[in-house]
């Protein structure tokens, strides 16, 4: 979950205000117990009747579209666009997993 999210990669919760899943800061998790805090997150409000609202089918397909577009983006490096996507991206740590 983000706020002021300026790209297309995202799962919007408050489009508006340019909020909710960043598709760019995806992490692969291996080892859940290792990694996940047993802290309780704290959503809004608008935000979370949205998240509970969300297919998880498009969610899937919005990700994996996200992938589909990072993967074509790391063969034309030379074009800023594609370098951006993939600089900014976290998928770069996980890309024996995509």
């Amino acid at each position: 979950m983000r706020s002021n999210i300026q790209h297309q990669y995202a799962v919007w919760t408050d489009e508006e205000n340019r909020c909710g899943l960043d598709l760019t800061k995806a992490v692969v998790i291996t080892k859940p117990a290792k990694y996940i805090s047993g802290v309780t997150p704290r959503i809004r409000d608008n935000e979370f009747k949205v998240l509970k609202q969300l297919s998880e089918y498009n969610v899937i397909q919005k990700f994996r579209k996200y992938i589909h577009d990072y993967k074509k983006a790391k063969k034309v490096m030379h074009v800023k666009r594609n370098r951006d996507l993939v600089s900014f991206s976290t998928l770069q740590y996980f890309e024996k997993y995509i």
